[in-house]
């Protein structure tokens, strides 16, 4: 692996770590009952456990489209099943959700990956405008944000992820092992929580 290659996968990892962190951290700080840290606690290492074979799997280029798909699946249905975590979620959301889509500016490495040769151009500048333009508005919204707001913008994040992921399979051959770290980590995590805070929750979990 090039130096160039190495700098866009440790920028690709520290994202995800912090990711993985916020994620963990941001519902366990929020949870109220015995359950839902317990629950949250046990999230957060699933995560950093992901994190940590995903990043292995990357790094010895076996990491395939397969493992995002089911990562996505995983976090999904952890996110939005009837639960103690996902109590502890709703509790520290929108702000989850916000927090970690922040995050996206780090796609704007993608511009200087393209320009050493290791992405498309029409694919790096596509991803990274639409990476910054969810980071920027994410930014503004967690300085002044209302829930229909934010229901709206979860729903444009969601778009724009499915539109980079679509772009990246049609044009990105072979798959350089930080792109496939992104999808197997970072980008189901970022789709889970914006479907999260794009969910309005129902009274009860209000109340918890």
């Amino acid at each position: 692996m090039s130096e160039s290659a190495r700098l866009f996968f440790a920028i690709v990892l520290g994202t995800s770590a912090t990711a993985a962190l916020l994620a963990g951290l941001a519902p366990l700080l929020a949870a109220k009952a015995a359950r839902e840290r317990v629950a949250a606690g046990v999230w957060m290492l699933a995560l950093l456990g992901w994190l940590g074979g995903a990043t292995w799997l990357a790094h010895a280029r076996m990491l395939r489209e397969w493992h995002g798909a089911a990562a996505l699946a995983a976090m999904v249905l952890a996110t939005q099943a009837p639960s103690p975590l996902r109590r502890a979620l709703v509790a520290s959301s929108p702000a989850f959700a916000l927090g970690l889509a922040v995050l996206r500016f780090a796609g704007l490495a993608r511009l200087s990956a393209a320009g050493a040769g290791w992405l498309p151009g029409a694919y790096a500048n596509l991803a990274s405008a639409l990476d910054g333009a969810v980071a920027l508005s994410a930014v503004a919204l967690l300085v002044k944000a209302t829930p229909k707001a934010v229901r709206w913008w979860s729903l444009a994040a969601l778009a724009t992820l499915a539109m980079n992921v679509a772009s990246q399979r049609a044009t990105v051959r072979p798959l350089p092992s930080f792109e496939a770290l992104y999808d197997a980590v970072l980008a189901p995590l970022l789709a889970a929580a914006a479907l999260l805070a794009a969910r309005d929750p129902k009274p009860a979990e209000r109340a918890d």
